[in-house]
């Protein structure tokens, strides 16, 4: 379920955090705050989840300087703003953890979690190619 208000508060402290304008610590108030603990939106949770290995919880710091995020870093958190800007559903499938494939070895594969491998995350959090690039063409024109 796409939650169009909460995409809008992430999207703008995630682009905030991402420029260097606030803090590690200032990103996680200014989520915290606005954010509605109630969300089922699951762009919100998975995008957040990947967001929080970018920066230490254990001291403050912005993403600038020697923390800057590389090129590549750099495009995923683009591709995750723009996500949260369309209505797009998150639609990959739940990662296996170690749980799940300790599982599957006990049940001879019998154990189906739908769970992706070694995708191709060129996109992520896109599912499709065509997806970004529409959602590209949006904030260009």
């Amino acid at each position: 379920m796409v939650d169009t208000k909460a995409r809008i508060i992430f999207s703008r402290a995630l682009a905030r955090f991402a420029k260097g304008t606030i803090t590690n610590f200032e990103y996680e108030r200014e989520f915290e705050s606005q954010f509605p603990a109630d969300t089922n939106d699951l762009a919100i949770l998975r995008i957040r989840d990947k967001i929080a290995c970018l920066y230490s919880d254990l001291n403050e710091h912005k993403l600038d300087g020697d923390r800057s995020p590389v090129a590549e870093v750099r495009a995923v958190i683009d591709r995750c703003i723009l996500f949260l800007h369309t209505d797009l559903e998150y639609e990959w499938p739940k990662r296996k953890t170690l749980v799940d494939r300790f599982l599957q070895v006990l049940n001879l594969g019998r154990y189906k979690t739908g769970v992706v491998f070694d995708d191709d995350f060129h996109f992520w959090p896109f599912i499709r190619e065509t997806d970004y690039l529409q959602a590209s063409k949006r904030v260009s024109a």
